[in-house]
């Protein structure tokens, strides 16, 4: 990446991250949720995607690069997924 979009991402982050667990931001298909329910944050559509949008959408099978992960339960969740299949192969 150029030195940039690093600078463009790091204050995305930041302003992404400053809200609080219960306000009410845009998602990806049009309607709003609570920031808390959000796992992901889109910086092409500059929308926020809760787990089920991310999967329907196959942002992450895609190798989608404008995705910024939030802290959310669902990439731990899809960690262990990961890992699991790891070790039956």
């Amino acid at each position: 990446m150029v030195r940039e979009e690093k600078e463009v991402l790091e204050i995305i982050k930041k302003k992404i991250t400053k809200h609080e667990s219960f306000d009410i931001v845009p998602t990806l298909c049009g309607t709003t949720t609570y920031y808390k329910r959000t796992c992901s944050y889109c910086y092409r559509h500059h929308k926020f995607m809760t787990p089920k949008q991310v999967s329907t959408k196959g942002c992450l099978g895609k190798q989608c690069h404008h995705i910024i992960r939030l802290e959310h339960q669902y990439w731990i969740e899809r960690a262990l997924k990961k890992e699991s299949k790891k070790n039956k192969a």
